[in-house]
C-alpha cells in the first residue's frame, strides 16, 4: 500500500546524507501519532528546521502547504490502521512457519521480543542493507500503531541510544556487528537492550555473545534461507505486538 508514510520511509532508509529532506522525515516518523497537532511553528522549534526547509520538502513531497500535508498524513494514517485491523481479524501466525519458529524457546524468545518493544522508547534497525530492508513492512505496521522504528545509518551523528531504545541486529554470519562493534567501539549502543538475528551459532555462547538476546536460525550462512526466516520472524513479530500489546 502506497501511502505518505511509504513514501517517507522510502527517503528515510534509502538516504545517504543527512540533509534537511531527512531531518525532516525522520522528525514525522518520531512524532507521527501527534504530528497533525503541530503546527508549522512548533516544528520548527522542535526539529530545528526552518520553515523555509519544512515547506521546501513539503513541495518536493508534491504538497501545497504544511496543512496539506499534514490533512494527508492523516487521511493515510487512518486507512492504514484500519487495513491492519481487517489484515489481523483472520491471521493465523501457526500457518506455514518453519520449524525453528515452532520451538517453545523460539517462541518465548519471541513474546519477549515484543515485550521489550511495548516498553521501549524507540525500535532501532541494524544490519546490512538488504537484510534491514525487508523489515519496511514490520517498520510500517509499528509506526502505525505508535511505535518509532527507523534504521541506523553511519551518518547519525545526533543519534543518541539509551537505555529506552531496542536495537534490533540483523547478521546471517556476525560480520556486520563485529564491524559495528569496532569502528563504534566508543558509542553508547550499549545502553540500549540488544536483539541479534543470525545464523552463526558461536553467538550463542556466553563467551561469544554480542547482544542481550540471540534468536538462532539454522543454516551454514544460506543467504536465500536467512531472509526468508526473518521475514518470517518479522511477520511474527507484528503480528504477536498487535494482539498482545496493541489491543490491549
Amino acid at each position: 500500500m502506497n501511502t505518505l508514510l511509504t513514501r517517507l520511509l522510502s527517503y528515510l532508509n534509502g538516504a545517504i546524507l543527512e540533509d534537511t529532506n531527512y531531518r525532516f522525515c525522520l522528525f514525522v516518523i518520531e512524532h507521527y501519532i501527534s504530528f497533525s497537532t503541530l503546527s508549522i511553528e512548533q516544528m520548527a522549534n522542535e526539529s530545528g528546521l526552518t520553515i523555509e526547509n519544512i515547506l521546501h520538502t513539503c513541495y518536493a513531497l508534491g504538497f501545497k502547504d504544511f496543512n496539506a500535508f499534514q490533512q494527508k498524513l492523516l487521511q493515510d494514517h487512518m486507512l492504514r490502521l484500519d487495513q491492519i485491523g481487517s489484515r489481523m481479524l483472520d491471521t493465523d501466525i501457526t500457518q506455514n512457519l518453519p520449524e525453528v519458529l515452532l520451538y517453545d524457546e523460539t517462541k518465548l524468545l519471541i513474546d519477549t521480543i515484543c515485550h521489550l518493544i511495548f516498553k521501549s522508547r524507540r525500535v532501532i534497525l541494524m544490519g546490512s542493507i538488504y537484510a534491514v530492508s525487508l523489515a519496511i513492512e514490520m517498520q510500517t505496521d509499528f509506526i502505525t500503531l505508535g511505535k518509532t522504528v527507523i534504521q541506523y545509518h553511519h551518518y547519525d551523528q545526533p543519534l543518541s541510544i539509551s537505555s529506552h531504545d531496542v536495537i534490533l541486529f540483523i547478521s546471517a554470519t556476525g560480520h556486520t556487528i563485529e564491524n559495528f562493534m569496532r569502528i563504534k567501539e566508543n558509542t553508547d549502543f550499549h545502553q540500549a537492550t540488544s536483539i541479534l538475528l543470525t545464523q552463526n551459532p558461536l553467538y550463542t555462547t556466553p563467551e561469544h555473545r554480542l547482544c542481550h538476546h540471540t534468536l538462532y536460525l539454522p543454516g551454514k550462512f544460506n543467504s536465500v534461507l536467512f531472509y526468508n526466516q526473518i521475514m518470517q520472524i518479522f511477520n511474527v513479530i507484528r503480528i504477536t505486538y498487535y494482539h498482545k500489546y496493541y489491543l490491549k
